[in-house]
């Protein structure tokens, strides 16, 4: 029988390292110096931290090694600020409206937290596990007594009421206006427009594997592994004597390209659009807020499209990505700058290019109402738009910032996710 240790080290390290946990590596390290060295390898750690949190893939961790850099990020700040009329923000002892600077939930330290998002009113973070937190209200407009209506001003497991071993478990999450879409770690696909019970979407007519979601203002879509958009209607109201969830719902396929030579590759949802990044670097605006007229209705933004000086940096693959929310969307060029737009953006408009954006390695951008956030790969926080009840972060400045301005109330951290929607903000931290 073969030793361990006699495994040549390519395939150690690719076929059997790769697929440790955190405690496993940890332990395997006390074993031997020879696997001490193995453990700590940077390439395994790097891969985990991808693995298990949402990175730019760009993301620049400086002096600190993957492994120093994984275990900071298991340690992870939840900071909010903006709006509080309602206590959305899921601090139970602040009363403010308006809390301008960001401020942490202590209850989620240690939880795990490694992505977050915001709808018009609520937040929802995900844990490494794939259980969600969720706070505040998901559909404050519903006038019925639907349990949409629940107010949450502390974080609260979704799903409380079901068996921990029946949770459903979570590898991504998109936010409407007053309603989320989850892909599974079992590549199910998930909607709720409350705290307790979700809506299953049916994808026994899906051929392939689904690979992305998007929610839009009051509905989803999402993306096949062949490159198949798909939408789904809002989720049905839950009442609040309900025990049992709604008949799984029937997706309506939309579009898929029919250029042999390209393929959709992400998407990203607005209000009634949602934004597609192919391939080959087209950037198209679909309009999808009603099943059927994406195919007829689309617009090629052809000033957006990959740029010859972007298909020139050697890579072998063109690494851009979309990001979008309500009427606002944001393409990131390998060349470093980043493209904004919004919902009346035409076929043959320009870009609109800030400075305080343009080459310092933005890795994400996020849309709330009327404020908006840009964050680094060096985990620095820009943001600008409108006050907001300060959702900007800047403290008791009431006026909109016109240009991107770092929010030096988190200087002393690094970010590395966040979520911004409604008239309120949130981000991922630990200390630097």
């Amino acid at each position: 029988m073969i030793n361990l240790h006699e495994l040549p080290l390519d395939i150690l390290i690719e076929n059997i390292l790769l697929y440790l946990d955190e405690k496993s590596l940890l332990n395997l390290s006390l074993v031997s110096r020879y696997f001490h060295r193995m453990a700590n390898d940077e390439h395994i750690w790097k891969y985990l931290a991808f693995d298990t949190f949402h990175l730019s893939p760009d993301i620049d961790t400086g002096n600190v090694s993957w492994k120093d850099f994984y275990i900071r990020l298991s340690n992870t700040q939840v900071y909010v600020w903006g709006e509080n009329d309602d206590g959305r923000l899921g601090i139970s002892h602040i009363t403010s409206r308006a809390v301008q600077t960001p401020s942490e939930i202590v209850e989620l330290r240690h939880k795990g937290i490694v992505d977050i998002v915001s709808g018009g009113w609520s937040f929802h973070a995900v844990c490494a596990s794939g259980l969600i937190y969720t706070w505040g209200i998901i559909n404050a407009e519903d006038q019925n007594a639907n349990l949409g209506r629940e107010r949450y001003s502390n974080p609260a497991l979704l799903q409380s009421r079901e068996h921990p071993e029946n949770r459903i478990r979570f590898k991504s999450i998109s936010s409407g206006r007053s309603h989320v879409i989850g892909l599974a770690k079992d590549h199910s696909v998930w909607h709720w427009s409350n705290h307790h019970l979700l809506q299953q979407v049916d994808l026994s007519s899906v051929d392939s594997k689904v690979v992305q979601v998007s929610a839009n203002w009051g509905y989803s879509c999402f993306l096949t592994e062949s490159g198949e958009l798909y939408r789904v209607s809002a989720p049905v109201p839950v009442r609040r004597n309900q025990t049992e969830p709604a008949t799984p719902t029937t997706p309506t396929y939309e579009l898929s390209m029919s250029d042999n030579e390209d393929r959709i590759e992400q998407i990203a949802g607005m209000a009634e659009y949602t934004m597609v990044l192919t391939h080959s670097g087209k950037v198209i605006k679909l309009h999808t807020s009603q099943s059927g007229i994406a195919t007829s209705d689309r617009t090629e933004l052809i000033h957006y499209n990959l740029s010859s000086r972007e298909n020139t940096t050697g890579r072998k693959k063109i690494e851009r990505r979309i990001t979008a929310a309500f009427n606002h969307f944001a393409v990131y060029t390998v060349s470093g700058e980043v493209l904004l737009g919004d919902v009346e953006t035409a076929e043959g408009d320009r870009p609109i290019l800030l400075a305080e954006l343009n080459h310092h390695n933005i890795s994400r951008i996020t849309f709330g109402d009327y404020h908006y956030g840009a964050l680094t790969n060096q985990g620095e926080l820009y943001t600008w738009g409108s006050y907001s009840m300060g959702a900007l972060g800047h403290g008791n400045n009431r006026r909109a910032q016109v240009l991107p301005m770092k929010v030096s109330y988190l200087q002393n951290m690094f970010v590395f996710a966040i979520g911004f929607g409604g008239w309120q903000s949130s981000a991922l931290a630990f200390p630097r």
